[in-house]
């Protein structure tokens, strides 16, 4: 038994077709509008026995000479609009997005894609490493600059080093000369999203004789293991022998356990101290997980007092 589908139709346009108002910051059209009105429909329907008609609903006699008509072709970026983009080439910080929004407020009516931005930008940064890698050329400005520093790269099944980073530890002069007087007290944390890589990034803080904090060392590390965290305080203790510093009397950490084991076991006689930062953000957790409003609501009633505001207030 043969199913009775009904009618079926579908439209067709010009891909240079009708120009609208974009509500979007990018179009998405690969193409330019030129307005062409062309318009056709193929349709197959019962009183038909369902074969198929065409039918050319709005015709245009230059829809077939479109110059460049092609589902290829993308607006081309004019040499001012890429050096206007090229602006933004050490701007990190600023999206593609906001890329697109200052190339139309410099110049209303241009017509590019998002792809268009990203593409370019992207070749800017690669032409500006000279054919680096990231982790490559962060080394080779390491180098440049004089800094110290040392890197961990992934090892094969013979133990050898592969070309995969994972880690990358270094400091500064300032930092040393800070570090060798401030030795007292040293925080140690790990801030993470900072990078485009998924690498967290590590940081060693220590306090000078004013009370003000100065930073003593930097860090990229690839994971949160314990591995991961062993590698780094052996740096951190490296580079304090390195520089002559004697070991820290106070180390503060967050709640992380893994962290705190590989301080203690590099600075076992250092006295562990949990961060305020973190210890005001567990508590205010706690108070939003644990907060009953209709208690707190009864007991202000007995107490006479207005009712209590709740965690979100």
């Amino acid at each position: 038994m043969v199913k009775d589908f009904g009618n079926t139709h579908h439209l067709y346009a010009c891909q240079r077709g009708s120009i609208r108002k974009s509500t979007a910051l990018s179009r998405s059209s690969s193409t330019t509008k030129l307005g062409c009105p062309w318009k056709a429909v193929a349709k197959a329907t019962l009183a038909d026995g369902r074969k198929w008609r065409f039918e050319l609903k709005t015709g245009c006699e230059h829809h077939e000479y479109h110059e460049g008509d092609s589902f290829d072709s993308r607006p081309i970026l004019s040499t001012e609009h890429k050096a206007f983009i090229a602006t933004f080439t050490n701007r990190a910080g600023i999206s593609n997005r906001e890329v697109a929004t200052s190339l139309r407020d410099q110049f209303p009516g241009v017509v590019f894609t998002m792809r268009q931005i990203r593409n370019y930008r992207y070749h800017l940064r690669k032409e500006a490493m000279a054919g680096y890698t990231p982790f490559q050329a962060t080394m080779k400005l390491l180098d440049d600059e004089g800094v110290s520093y040392t890197s961990k790269w992934a090892k094969d099944s013979s133990g050898s080093d592969t070309t995969k980073p994972e880690g990358l530890f270094w400091t500064y002069k300032w930092c040393e000369t800070m570090w060798a007087q401030g030795h007292y007290v040293q925080m140690y944390d790990n801030t993470y999203k900072t990078n485009n890589k998924g690498l967290a990034f590590f940081q060693v803080v220590g306090l000078n004789n004013l009370g003000m904090a100065f930073s003593c060392s930097f860090s990229l590390i690839n994971n949160e293991k314990q591995e991961g965290f062993d590698w780094l305080m052996q740096q951190v203790d490296a580079h304090r022998r390195r520089i002559g510093a004697k070991p820290p009397c106070v180390t503060i950490t967050d709640y992380n356990k893994a962290m705190k084991a590989a301080v203690a076991k590099v600075y076992p006689n250092a006295k562990p101290q949990i961060c305020i930062f973190h210890i005001n953000k567990n508590a205010a957790l706690n108070i939003k997980r644990k907060w009953d409003k209709r208690a707190a609501a009864e007991v202000a009633a007995v107490m006479g007092a207005p009712p209590p505001r709740s965690q979100e207030e």
